[in-house]
């Protein structure tokens, strides 16, 4: 591969701390890159297999500046931390907690002495602003669109925005973050409608060393300034997409260190995680765009479940997988050093830190330059962000914001009489500043063309095993097919014909199930309804047998009397026996349902046709009809007969006197009822009947239905794998007899012969050939 001068040259003007060795490289793998992705355009169906082309295009962009982000949940101290870094309050600092900034911060250390130190405010865009809507209503509600201008119909339109149902009831969703998300977006439209005639007009440059524009850029800048005051109409956070800082280096000898970076480096805050909304998509923007990573954490629980957010993003987009050098671009810091022996710091910091760095990025605690990264054998950084930020402040003769506070902080990082120096050695930022100055200088470019060099290593090769394995799948055709063709044909039938039936269960389970239950609910009221009538029926005989009279002999008077238990014990006797024959009613309904469903689908038909007539039609019907009838039927049934029984025969819950909610309503009906042994007029016993129906028909109507579709659920399931046994067993035997069936022989040639699988074999080669060519070229120049 011969690299075009011209490309070196303009690697080595922008990569200006780039060594004639590292420029060579990266040139190499900057054209082993544009290849690659001229194959892709060549074969776009296959740059969809390879999303991580997108971290070597990162890695190998050496005009785009290289971008260390600062990320962390709300109040790990992540302001305090990237001023202590600079060695200035350049950054906006909140109380603990609260989110300081809501916008990206890009810092720069490349003015010149003769250059204004300055801070230039990019703005959102429409496009940029429809973007956001438009993933949004696609994550929420696939194929989905709001169409219009960035108008008040459009915000209200977003706030009545609702996701799909399917996606309310997962367990991961979060409807107050959704409701908070929907609503900022809402609210960034309505800024944009607000602002929009004036949006060009907007500062974009600030003078960092004009106390006047640097109090206006705060504002602007500021979650929590009046400026930016929740549904105010100067309100304007949402419309500053991000604020570039141009500083000018530290002067060499100045009385502290801070974090050096090369021209070409950016230094990234991005807002704290958990605070708004807005927050969460910009730290998503930005961990995407990002080289590498420092993650502060602050002393309180290490693993929550912003933590795996964070770290997720982290692995996704600045980790190469299976590359653990990668991983050198991720700096974990835990700004605790000041706070390490407080009640209310989690016992197991240390190892709980040590277990999630570990867990997300396999490796790492163990892998030899990172291990001890940190020093006292640590892979991560303990330090005092504050206590740093406050020393420096004392080494340049600044004020302190709380003497007090500064002597508690020495105290805290045992150093009570040591200097101010000794309070910012303490701190570990020194330490830490030396490894971040150190990485960015000496390690950036080398891990960018490792990285950039591994991921293109390992589409290639996964490109080229593919290919391999499906050139030694396919053979060349010619009148007759090889058997491996046949069995690549016949494993599509087989897979299809599967999916078919599956499709066909699920379709039942998703769509006629709803039908069918309304059905039995209609079948479960005329059972109630013919349940009634036996039981007013048997209600005279059973209201005589448990009565008994008695004579007074001296007056001849008669005293009438009912055995209560003796009568509702009859009835509920009586219920049991209706059960047994009138639920099996439900279970034949259901089953006849599935019948229909079978012939209605021609389900016989599909298996007979994608079996290329193997079967016989009238043989797969038989099967059918057999496995429905005398298993899922007979099963059906018996369990129909009994499924009531299974509660209402427990007395102490389901008795008639023993729920208290009817008991009283069954003694009011019998008070009513003649105090006579015969009672000819059934009128007078269906109050009775009605409290009596009150009871059991829930069982019927809910329990039972829900009961008999959970198992024919069941009892489907295992039909559908009786047909896959047979469809299997039938493909079994097609493979290993179809020359002795010629017109099964015939259909298979017919769909070898009409299959795009004869074009494959050529599309292969020519894929392989271009890519041999590419890494030919390639092992030329090495």
């Amino acid at each position: 591969m011969t690299i075009n001068t011209a490309l070196l040259q303009e690697i080595q003007d922008y990569l200006t701390d780039a060594s004639d060795q590292q420029v060579q490289c990266f040139a190499t793998e900057v054209e082993r890159l544009k290849q690659l992705q001229e194959f892709f355009n060549k074969y776009p169906e296959e740059c969809k297999r390879f999303p991580e082309l997108i971290r070597a295009e990162k890695a190998l962009d050496y005009k785009r500046p290289y971008r260390i982000a600062v990320i962390g949940v709300t109040g790990a101290g992540k302001s305090t931390f990237i001023n202590a870094l600079l060695g200035q309050e350049l950054v906006l600092t909140r109380a603990a907690g609260k989110a300081a900034t809501g916008t990206v911060l890009e810092i720069f250390l490349d003015a010149s002495d003769e250059e204004d130190q300055i801070a230039s405010v990019e703005y959102r865009d429409k496009a940029n602003i429809r973007k956001l809507v438009d993933n949004f209503i696609q994550c929420y509600k696939p194929g989905a669109k709001f169409k219009g201008n960035l108008d008040t119909n459009l915000a209200n339109a977003l706030k009545q925005f609702e996701p799909e149902q399917r996606l309310t009831t997962a367990k991961n969703f979060r409807s107050v973050e959704f409701e908070r998300l929907r609503d900022t977006l809402a609210g960034i439209v309505m800024q944009y409608h607000n602002h929009e005639r004036s949006i060009g007009s907007f500062r974009r440059d600030f003078s960092l060393t004009n106390p006047v524009e640097k109090e206006e850029l705060k504002n602007l800048t500021d979650e929590n300034s009046n400026l930016n005051s929740p549904n105010s109409t100067t309100r304007i956070i949402g419309l500053v997409k991000k604020v570039t800082y141009r500083l000018k280096p530290m002067e060499s000898d100045f009385v502290t260190d801070t974090f050096q970076l090369p021209k070409n480096v950016c230094l990234v805050d991005l807002p704290g995680l958990d605070g708004s909304p807005l927050h969460n998509i910009i730290i998503r923007e930005g961990i995407k765009d990002a080289d590498a990573a420092i993650y502060i954490k602050g002393p309180k629980r290490i693993d929550t479940d912003d933590d795996v957010d964070l770290l997720s993003n982290i692995r996704e987009y600045i980790h190469v997988e299976g590359n653990v050098e990668s991983s050198e671009g991720v700096f974990f810091v835990l700004n605790a050093r000041d706070s390490i022996t407080e009640d209310k710091v989690p016992a197991n910091l240390a190892k709980d830190m040590h277990d999630l760095i570990e867990n997300f990025l396999p490796g790492y605690t163990s892998h030899p330059s990172l291990s001890n990264r940190g020093g006292e054998g640590k892979p991560y950084f303990l330090i005092s962000a504050l206590a740093a930020l406050e020393a420096q402040k004392a080494l340049t003769n600044q004020p302190l914001e709380n003497p007090n506070n500064y002597e508690s902080l020495k105290l805290k990082l045992d150093v009570r009489n040591g200097s101010d120096d000794d309070l910012l050695k303490a701190s570990q930022v020194p330490t830490l500043i030396d490894k971040l100055t150190l990485f960015a200088r000496d390690y950036r470019i080398e891990g960018q063309i490792r990285d950039g060099k591994t991921v293109i290593d390992k589409i290639f090769e996964s490109l080229d095993i593919g290919y391999r394995e499906e050139q030694s799948q396919l053979t060349r055709i010619g009148v007759y097919s090889s058997q491996n063709q046949v069995n690549t044909v016949l494993q599509e039938k087989q897979q299809e014909l599967e999916n078919t039936l599956r499709k066909f269960r699920g379709n039942i389970l998703e769509n006629d199930l709803k039908e069918w239950h309304n059905q039995l609910t209609i079948d479960a009221q005329n059972i109630c309804q013919a349940i009634d009538n036996s039981l007013k029926e048997k209600m005279p005989n059973l209201w005589k047998k448990s009565s008994c009279e008695d004579i007074h002999a001296p007056d001849v008077r008669r005293t009438f009397q009912i055995l209560e238990k003796q009568f509702v014990g009859g009835i509920e006797v009586n219920l049991w026996h209706q059960f047994t024959f009138k639920v099996p009613v439900l279970a034949k309904h259901l089953v006849q349902l599935y019948t229909e469903a079978i012939n209605t689908q021609k389900v016989a038909h599909q298996i007979n046709e994608n079996c290329l007539g193997y079967l016989d039609l009238a043989a797969i019907q038989s099967s059918l009809n057999d496995w429905i009838e005398k298993e899922m039927s007979v099963t059906m049934q018996k369990v129909s007969k009994y499924i009531a029984l299974t509660i209402i025969t427990d007395s102490e819950k389901w008795g008639l006197l023993k729920l208290t909610s009817n008991s009283e309503k069954i003694k009011q009906s019998i008070e009513k009822i003649p105090k006579q042994p015969d009672v000819t007029n059934l009128a007078h016993f269906e109050p009775l009947i009605t409290t009596v129906r009150e009871h059991y028909q829930p069982i019927v109507s809910d329990f039972c239905i829900k009961a008999l579709l959970n198992l024919f659920k069941y009892e489907m399931f295992l039909i559908e794998q009786r047909l896959f046994d047979l469809i299997n067993q039938t493909f079994e035997e097609i493979r290993s007899n179809s020359n002795k069936h010629p017109g099964v022989r015939t259909k298979i040639m017919a769909l070898i012969k009409s299959d795009p699988e004869w074009k494959r074999m050529e599309l292969v080669e020519r894929k392989l050939a271009d890519l041999n060519f590419i890494c030919g070229k390639a092992e030329t120049n090495h």
